[in-house]
């Protein structure tokens, strides 16, 4: 059965989904555009991590960065490819927004690779309510990233 519970940053489990993004996001997007958190990135930033798991086995991850008061980001979200479609990327989401929404948070913001390989991405979070928005924070106008945004 799968469960959803709150982990540390330097757990080593998040480090090696972490790590399995990364290189998902670096062979689908062109050098320079890619902005996956770096393995082992040492942040003083509110970042707080969702894991999934299966009987101890890690499935996926989350995270949330705090950007002010009213708005969150979403990090570092990746699910094992042979797990998806069983509704892990759901169950991560649910708490993420849980928590978000407990915390005052109003808007949820990220940023996803806009080339095919990304192409599930942006389908799931526009199931789930994201639309398209300007770059915020630390992004820039990039043909190979895109933006997104969902209130609470």
């Amino acid at each position: 059965m799968v469960q959803v519970f709150e982990v540390s940053r330097e757990d080593p489990r998040i480090e090696a989904l972490i790590a399995r993004q990364k290189a998902f996001a670096e062979a689908h997007t062109p050098p320079g555009s890619g902005h996956a958190v770096e393995v082992g990135q040492a942040t003083t930033a509110p970042l707080t991590y969702w894991l999934a798991s299966d009987g101890g086995e890690p499935l996926g991850c989350i995270g949330l960065l705090k950007l002010d008061d009213a708005r969150g980001e979403i990090k570092t979200m990746h699910v094992l490819e042979e797990r998806r479609g069983e509704g892990i990327a759901q169950a991560l989401l649910a708490s993420l927004v849980a928590k978000a929404t407990e915390d005052g948070v109003s808007t949820l913001l990220l940023e996803t690779g806009k080339s095919e390989g990304f192409a599930a991405s942006r389908r799931f979070y526009e199931k789930s309510g994201f639309d398209l928005c300007e770059p915020f924070g630390v992004y820039r106008e990039d043909p190979f990233s895109v933006c997104m945004r969902r209130g609470l």
